[in-house]
């Protein structure tokens, strides 16, 4: 994962990236079948300078599929060096041809602002038409986003009818959404609806009529040509302006698959005994446990642990990760500096003194010692602890200092408070804000729900917002980074 490779999105963006392979598979069209067979082949023995050459013909013919598979190439490094402006350019000459596939990533780059000026309403408009011609991420792309109100008014019935069609397909992703309480009592309001279609009106002022979600009301959506300098990029022929339907992909990027290398222990703890009690740690830890099972973590959830059983909890967890995983660790509650090391709070330290808050809280540089001792090959810390000082007075002093001490992470570790040293991390944004969720992670909620985006990328994203949300309010809380990551990671692929 290289820091700051790309820009950050500032909304939510259901990212279904689909595997290269999967790419590859995308339908063939006569003329061109011999040299994607013959790039397919290359590319499934890693020989991507091979393949290369071998799409790219297709591509600068005007073949919609190879411009979807040369741009995947590019936004990947898949044996070219990695160019995001030449991934842009081949998703805007298939989407402009009405391709469902180059529609969804171009309107994925409108979605995060990527290389282009952020617009979700022209991203929505995008997802809406590849969705009209059955392509299962867009259609639940637009679920989300009426979901979360991204680029749209929130929506939930809108949301259930979309997830609602996906889950008929298969789609994972949608199944599990409709367990969720609030969109499983929507979907049933509005299921049994009559389908109805929508109308999908091109250039020429035709109209074609295409079923897709099963809502009453008809929709009009204009197609969508995306802005492109035509100087230097090919122009496709126009025999090749024809829509195709993406085949369905083998295996969802977005489905719940537990990998054994993938586990995460998550701590809330708000029921404090001896210091002032806290209101969203729990939800937080639910909500982030909840999230991180559905992209593929088997997840260790505990709540309200005194002492002895975070100190077992971390000594379990400790012993579960073998060398190679992908750990994630996240802890919602009380944490604390004393001088230049972070401390995390069990609910039933006292804090009489700073010895006994050493001896009895959590180092948090000990959790990334013992990740680095059991080799994994990534960790995130995720420590959302950064509240006022619970230990305001004690003798007449202080014992530590509000907020947490900068830190340090080893190679193959990133770090994330939910704000800066000495600041305050927000839980409500004001006093008719209803949200169960801190502010810090609720956004990061939204934004691990990106496939394809990287984690480092993810990050940055959530502090780009959080730092908008609170000073709306006149706070400042500016998530604090620390990144010794090497290559790059995903929630979702």
């Amino acid at each position: 994962m290289t820091s700051g490779v790309m820009a950050m999105f500032s909304n939510l963006i259901r990212f279904w990236l689909l595997t290269a392979t999967t790419l590859l598979l995308l339908g063939m069209s006569v003329a061109w079948a011999g040299d994607l067979e013959d790039g397919l082949a290359a590319y499934q023995a890693k020989d991507y300078a091979k393949a290369l050459p071998l799409l790219r013909p297709a591509a600068e013919k005007g073949n919609p599929k190879a411009q979807v598979n040369l741009g995947y190439m590019y936004l990947h490094s898949l044996g070219v060096r990695k160019d995001h402006e030449e991934a842009l350019k081949w998703f805007r000459l298939s989407a402009a041809q009405g391709f469902a596939a180059g529609q969804f990533y171009l309107g994925l780059m409108y979605q995060g602002g990527l290389w282009v000026q952020k617009d979700a309403a022209e991203a929505l408009k995008l997802f809406r038409l590849g969705a009209a011609q059955g392509h299962v991420p867009s259609q639940s792309n637009v679920g989300l986003m009426y979901e979360t109100g991204d680029g749209v008014k929130q929506d939930l019935d809108e949301a259930a009818r979309w997830y609602l069609l996906t889950a008929k397909k298969g789609d994972d992703f949608a199944k599990g959404k409709l367990r969720i309480a609030a969109i499983k009592a929507a979907a049933d309001r509005v299921r049994g609806e009559k389908p109805a279609t929508v109308i999908v009106q091109d250039q020429g002022e035709k109209q074609k009529q295409i079923v897709t979600a099963p809502r009453l009301q008809a929709q009009v959506v204009p197609v969508v040509q995306p802005q492109r300098k035509l100087e230097d990029q090919p122009k496709p022929p126009p025999a090749q302006v024809q829509p195709a339907a993406l085949p369905k992909p083998e295996k969802s990027a977005a489905q719940a698959v537990v990998h054994a290398q993938r586990r995460a222990l998550v701590i809330g703890n708000d029921s404090y005994k001896q210091v002032a009690k806290l209101s969203n740690a729990r939800e937080d830890a639910r909500a982030i446990a909840a999230n991180l099972e559905q992209v593929g973590y088997q997840v260790t959830l505990k709540l309200d642990l005194n002492e002895k059983e975070m100190k077992a909890a971390l000594r379990t967890f400790k012993g579960q990760v073998e060398g190679g995983d992908e750990v994630l660790f996240f802890f919602a509650g009380h944490g604390i500096q004393l001088g230049a090391a972070n401390y995390l709070l069990p609910t039933d330290l006292a804090g009489e003194n700073e010895e006994q808050v050493k001896d009895e809280a959590i180092q948090l540089q000990r959790v990334l010692d013992d990740m680095s001792e059991r080799k994994a090959k990534f960790t995130l810390a995720m420590i959302d602890a950064c509240r006022d000082n619970p230990f305001k007075t004690a003798g007449g002093r202080a014992i530590g200092g509000r907020g947490l001490a900068p830190t340090t992470a080893a190679t193959g570790q990133m770090v994330i408070f939910s704000a800066g040293a000495g600041q305050q991390a927000m839980d409500k944004l004001g006093p008719t804000d209803k949200n169960k969720n801190g502010l810090f992670t609720r956004v990061f909620l939204k934004e691990m729900q990106k496939p394809g985006v990287s984690v480092d990328r993810v990050v940055r994203n959530v502090r780009n917002e959080v730092v908008g949300l609170a000073k709306s309010v006149g706070h400042e809380q500016v998530p604090a980074i620390y990144d010794q990551v090497v290559g790059e990671f995903y929630f979702r692929r």
